[in-house]
């Protein structure tokens, strides 16, 4: 009897270190798949990095050619082609064209803002004479920005938002400026345009829940009294400004 008690002990404690082995052999294998995934994306990282890198200096090349027949300009045609198994397409976009609106001229601006936003002639002078009369005022900004610090802006101050509606950050932040009293108008330049159809039931139902938590960052500012309106392609920055105009006269007679 004792020996086969001693026996089935032996038994029972060989099937535990077995077991015990084994886990610590998966694990061990788990551990260092784990490292040669890591050291293989670290790998795809470093060669990605170096392809563009390599795909910037090409074109910074191309475009210091003479200007011959087959030379690259900067018209935002893309370029592609392959180093190694790595696809590259690069594009470069001439800025000489922007205007810079701190040292442009008042005709400019006005002719900007008549034939590109859709305004008067009155209205484009009126917006043109309160960002000439801007002062500039020396602030910071950070990535976890959820307060305006004070004397950042002027007393009494008019800010006019001109936002997406896509980062909560900022939605808190403006929130917070209509509370300490400055008049705030949200001028929501819409993404909606730019967004792919979806096609899939998931992608459908994603997109639903994304216009939900769209309308309700638009509730926030409605129920805080901040006029709000939606500036895309198929509306001008003067119906976006005249629905901001109809709000505030549909406040000030709710008031009354």
């Amino acid at each position: 009897m004792n020996a086969r008690r001693q026996s089935g002990i032996a038994l029972v404690l060989a099937l535990w270190i077995t077991v015990l082995l084994a886990a610590i052999a998966g694990s061990f294998a788990f551990g260092m798949r784990s490292e040669a995934l890591s050291a293989r994306n670290s790998v795809s990282v470093a060669e990605a990095r170096a392809a563009a890198d390599g795909a910037i200096e090409r074109m910074t090349f191309e475009l210091q050619r003479p200007r011959l027949q087959d030379a690259w300009v900067a018209d935002g045609q893309p370029h592609k082609w392959d180093d190694g198994n790595v696809s590259l397409v690069v594009t470069a976009a001439d800025e000489t064209s922007k205007v810079d609106i701190n040292f442009a001229q008042d005709a400019l601006l006005r002719g900007l803002l008549m034939n590109v936003g859709g305004l008067d002639a009155d209205s484009a002078t009126k917006i043109v004479d309160a960002m000439l009369d801007t002062q500039i005022i020396l602030n910071y900004a950070w990535k976890e920005i959820d307060v305006i610090p004070q004397r950042t802006l002027p007393p009494q101050a008019l800010v006019l938002a001109l936002t997406p509606l896509l980062d909560e950050r900022s939605a808190n932040a403006l929130l917070n400026l209509r509370g300490r009293g400055f008049d705030l108008v949200v001028i929501e330049i819409s993404p909606v345009a730019f967004v792919d159809p979806p096609e899939a039931e998931v992608e459908k139902l994603a997109e639903r829940l994304w216009r939900l938590r769209r309308d309700a960052v638009r509730g926030r500012f409605e129920r805080a009294g901040v006029p709000i309106a939606v500036w895309g392609d198929d509306t001008s920055l003067a119906v976006a400004l005249e629905e901001v105009s109809a709000f505030r006269r549909s406040v000030r007679l709710a008031r009354a």
